[in-house]
């Protein structure tokens, strides 16, 4: 889906998860928690749906091209970092006495562009951990 931005880009990171938010709030989801972290690791987003907790990472890129150069965020999520994201959801789990709903692992990817000044968003649910 596609956002036109009305801030500039230069907190990447925090505009990715504010427009995250923006986009899974449209759809009904709730906000449980953002930035909720851990020594081993931070989660940017839990939301809840539909009795489904979605613990989500957000990976934003900056693109100056034309949309024919879009990168893919996504690609940025390593096996190093799923290891800490898994470690943090146990731990936010134990910690809110979670045991018996279900929840899932997702990623929202983002491309702003600055020239058009929209954003690409991509929601990439249920993504395995292992």
């Amino acid at each position: 889906e596609t956002f036109y931005m009305k801030q500039q880009a230069n907190n990447t990171g925090k505009l990715g998860e504010d427009m995250a938010e923006l986009f899974l709030v449209k759809r009904g989801f709730s906000i449980l928690e953002r930035n909720y972290t851990k020594r081993y690791g931070e989660i940017d987003l839990i939301i809840e749906n539909d009795g489904i907790i979605h613990f989500v990472e957000v990976k934003t890129s900056v693109s100056q091209e034309s949309w024919l150069h879009v990168k893919h965020p996504e690609e940025r999520v390593s096996r190093e970092k799923l290891k800490k994201l898994s470690n943090t959801i146990l731990a936010y789990l134990m910690e809110h006495e979670i045991d018996d709903q279900e929840w899932q692992f997702d990623v929202i990817s983002i491309v702003l562009h600055v020239k058009q000044k929209i954003a690409n968003v991509r929601f990439i649910q249920n993504v395995s951990l292992e």
